[in-house]
């Protein structure tokens, strides 16, 4: 991790510009985003382990709105693992098991970039772009259970199951732009992750 934010930091040292928003109408992007803290926690406890959430993100600038800024659509998809670490109940110590969540989540977005606005209104540099959006989509949870004396888990709560259901995105942003083609964000919102940090490149 130390390794890419220094990485990010000298991109940014000798490729700033000007004026580089990376939000453009017409213009496409896509962005890598790495997680923390989740609304969908299905491990939980003192034996549970939840690790960071990973997506990519494509999006497009359909409209710009004058003196306000852009606005994109696209989609999300993500992904997450978990897992908890437990023992039956009334059952010897070595009697473990493991419930693991692999949760893959696709997702429409629309985002509104208001970099226009807070420039001509404010005077905030060109170079940052804050933005809201909201996107809804599908969650795909696929629940795995192992134990190490084969013994068949006593309540339903831990039965295997894939079970679709419906997911929605509600987030605030910001994004530095370096130059044209290359930003980094972050992002707070109730979706996904509740804090977000990445790149995003432009083409």
């Amino acid at each position: 991790m130390r390794k890419i934010i220094f990485t990010i930091c000298l991109v940014g040292l000798f490729s700033t510009t000007m004026r580089a928003e990376i939000t453009r109408m017409d213009g496409n992007s896509l962005s890598f985003g790495v997680g923390f803290g989740w609304i969908h926690k299905e491990a939980r406890g003192s034996g549970a382990s939840n690790f960071p959430s990973v997506s990519v993100r494509y999006e497009r600038g359909i409209h710009l709105f004058e003196n306000i800024g852009v606005l994109t659509v696209g989609g999300l998809f993500g992904f997450h693992y978990s897992h908890y670490n437990g023992r039956f109940p009334n059952t010897p110590a070595l009697h473990q098991y493991r419930q693991s969540w692999t949760s893959f989540y696709i997702m429409p977005k629309a985002k509104m970039y208001f970099h226009e606005f807070f420039y001509h209104q404010w005077g905030l540099h060109r170079n940052i772009e804050l933005y809201g959006g909201v996107g809804l989509g599908m969650r795909f949870i696929y629940n795995n259970i192992s134990d190490s004396h084969g013994i068949l888990p006593p309540t339903e709560n831990l039965q295997n199951a894939r079970s679709p259901r419906f997911g929605w995105n509600v987030f605030l942003g910001g994004r530095y732009a370096f130059n044209q083609d290359f930003a980094v964000f972050a992002e707070f919102g109730w979706g996904l992750s509740i804090f977000t940090v990445g790149a995003t490149i432009a083409f």
